[in-house]
């Protein structure tokens, strides 16, 4: 490495006592050995140890006349002295002096490396002291410039001046060195902070309530965060390289009517609508899309950020309140009718009973007319008294009963199809339940009539009751022709009948009653298998 430095000082320099060199003037620290470079600009300074001044004193005129600030010591303590306090840019040392003054000064710098001291060494001639001198013979091979006695003054300035041109150098290459370190810390201090903001963006990327979806121009989706890629049961990463409308048009292969993103790229404005969709899961959705351009300096649209918010829940609760509305201003209508349709529904029971009595048994035709009438009589009270259970619901009496005996009671009074067939299956150590034996008993009923209906021919109902864990399960399963997929969502909302006959209150009553005892009800049936209703109850219910 020195050698190129050398070479290039000779280059510079040319032959030996030819030219001067331009001297870059060194600034000057504040003490300790040599100046600091990143200082203001000053004079070279030099130490010259010369112990008896046996040096040309023309040496010392010609290195000031050279531009140099020289400062002359004569003993080994002065110049250590004077090297510890002040800065200097050259030492000069006279190892072959008759004192010993510039041999001991280089004794005490051998704990310096060869690039700390910029050092031109001056030795005597031959054999001698010097060379006899382990230090002298190290310093030989260290000094910037090594000169034998006798030398000539012009000699000595082309020393000194090289010497001074390499510790320039020298320096720049240092200068240059720590600005590089400072600029590597800075860019590691950068692309830390650049980091920790890019985390800090990704966790509020991924973290906001509102689905995030960075799209090109071509539809394609570049970015997405999680809660979008959550809606649709997805990871972020399945979402990247999709087109915009199979994601957020249930998976179609052409855009999406009105597409906002397209009605961006048209006039360069923010857009929203609002979309109901089919996730490929089934799951339906109400979306609202808000779709913003993003622009180059130019003002050219490079994309689109879209943000889809999940109105979901808001539309459920806004139609839920719309159907309660409903339901009030039917209740109330309900209420009265049902008040007036009772009366004159008592008395078509009594006089068809009263006219069963008095008709001679013989007159099949007529028998057979009145027992129809009854048993319409009986539909029309209870859908009358289904009414009113919607429109006014009983309060809940509890009282320890044991559910076995309820399906028995109910069986003994119901009256149950010749072609249907009841099974009854219940854990020998099914433990009582505290609940309003009435109502239990209504919802039994009902759901027991549900299946003679769903079997007409040949059937079978199976009434199961067991524990599972702190609940017990009534079961009723059939063998009936099982409720197609498309009605389970809404089988226990209010008026909802596939029946010709009924209002379609029944399984909403009973979904009632049962949630008044802080249970559940479920339906569980498939196409030609039959269905199964589960009553989960618990088993302190009431307590």
């Amino acid at each position: 490495m020195f050698m190129k430095i050398d070479e290039t000082i000779r280059s510079q320099s040319g032959p030996r006592g030819h030219g001067k060199l331009p001297l870059s003037p060194l600034p000057q620290g504040g003490g300790g050995g040599f100046s600091d470079e990143s200082a203001s600009p000053s004079v070279a300074r030099l130490l010259l140890v010369d112990g008896n001044r046996e040096l040309d004193p023309k040496v010392h005129s010609l290195l000031e006349k050279e531009g140099f600030r020289v400062h002359l010591a004569a003993r080994a303590d002065e110049a250590l002295n004077l090297f510890r306090k002040e800065s200097f840019d050259l030492l000069l040392v006279d190892a072959a002096s008759s004192n010993q003054s510039g041999l001991d000064f280089l004794h005490s710098l051998q704990g310096f490396g060869e690039e700390e001291l910029a050092l031109v060494l001056i030795i005597g001639p031959s054999s001698g002291q010097e060379e006899e001198d382990p230090v002298i013979e190290s310093w030989k091979t260290r000094a910037w410039e090594s000169m034998v006695k006798p030398i000539q003054p012009s000699e000595l300035i082309q020393a000194v001046r090289r010497a001074i041109a390499r510790k320039s150098i020298i320096d720049e290459r240092n200068q240059l060195r720590r600005k590089l370190e400072e600029m590597e810390i800075q860019a590691e201090q950068r692309t830390s902070q650049l980091l920790e903001n890019q985390r800090i963006l990704e966790t509020i990327f991924n973290g906001l309530e509102v689905g995030i979806t960075l799209i090109d121009r071509e539809f394609n989706i570049i970015k997405a965060n999680r809660y979008i890629a959550h809606l649709f049961k997805k990871q972020p990463q399945d979402l990247i390289g999709k087109k915009c409308y199979r994601v957020f048009g249930g998976d179609k292969d052409w855009k999406c009517l009105a597409c906002p993103a397209e009605n961006c790229l048209n006039t360069a404005l923010p857009i929203s609508v609002d979309r109901k969709i089919k996730t490929p899961s089934g799951d339906i959705l109400y979306l609202q899309h808000t779709t913003f351009p993003l622009l180059d300096e130019a003002q050219g649209i490079t994309g689109f950020i879209h943000f889809t918010e999940n109105i979901t829940q808001h539309v459920q609760l806004e139609n839920q309140l719309i159907q309660s509305e409903k339901f009030a201003a039917l209740g109330k209508l309900a209420s009265c009718i049902s008040h007036d349709l009772r009366n004159p529904l008592t008395v078509i029971r009594n006089a068809s009973y009263y006219l069963k009595r008095k008709v001679d048994q013989k007159e099949d035709k007529v028998v057979r007319y009145l027992e129809i009438i009854e048993r319409e009589a009986d539909q029309a009270e209870r859908i009358v008294s289904d009414l009113l259970t919607f429109c006014h619901p009983q309060p809940v009496e509890f009282r320890e009963s044991g559910i076995p005996e309820l399906v028995e009671n109910l069986l003994t009074t119901m009256p149950i199809p010749p072609h249907i067939t009841i099974r009854k299956e219940f854990s020998p150590d099914l433990p009582p339940l505290c609940v309003d034996p009435d109502q239990i008993c209504r919802v039994f009923g009902n759901l027991a009539k549900n299946a003679f209906d769903a079997m007409a021919s040949e059937g079978e109902l199976t009434i199961r009751g067991y524990e599972e864990n702190e609940h017990v399960v009534i079961e009723f399963q059939d063998t009936g022709p099982g409720i197609p997929e498309k009605y389970l969502p809404g089988l226990f909302e209010p008026f909802f009948t596939t029946k010709s006959k009924g209002i379609g209150l029944g399984l909403y009553i009973c979904k009632s009653i049962i949630e008044q005892h802080r249970g559940t009800i479920r339906v569980k049936s498939q196409p030609g298998q039959g269905s199964s209703f589960y009553i989960i109850l618990p088993k302190k219910a009431g307590k």
